[in-house]
Parts: C-alpha cells; sequence; structure tokens
C-alpha cells in the first residue's frame, strides 16, 4: 500500500496518508475540508546519481555547505 502526500486548499497543512487501493482520503485531518488534493511525489532512488537524478531535475536538491548534496541522503551528485 502506497502513502501519499496530500495538502489542504483551505488549511494549507500537508499530511500523508496510507492508501489502500483507488481509496482516496475524504477530508483534511486537521481542519475536516473536503478541498484536497494529493501532491505530486518524486520518487526516490538509491541508484539514481548524476544527469538522471529526479529529485535534483525537480529542483528537490539544494548543495550543502559541506560535501555533497544538502538533500538528506537523496541520490544526488552535484558536479
Amino acid at each position: 500500500m502506497p502513502i501519499y502526500e496530500y495538502t489542504c486548499d483551505d488549511c494549507a497543512k500537508n499530511f500523508e496518508e496510507l492508501v489502500r487501493g483507488n481509496a482516496e482520503p475524504e477530508k483534511c485531518p486537521s481542519c475536516g475540508s473536503h478541498a484536497i488534493h494529493r501532491k505530486l511525489s518524486v520518487p526516490a532512488s538509491p541508484h539514481s546519481s548524476g544527469p538522471g537524478c529526479a529529485a535534483r531535475d525537480a529542483g528537490l536538491c539544494e548543495p550543502s555547505t559541506s560535501s555533497g548534496c544538502g538533500c538528506g541522503g537523496c541520490c544526488c551528485h552535484h558536479h
């Protein structure tokens, strides 16, 4: 069962939901609003690096001040 990320349009809270089959959450757990939508996520892969890194290409990785990437263990390698 996948875990999806959602955003509430009314209170702007982000939340994750374990989804079974095609079921979607009906309301925001913070405010109870039904105005929620699934966020697009970049799949993480420890084997992606170099020019094909999906997280870096999506702008999710930022160079850290130390060596390597500041994405918390992401696959990215900044050249």
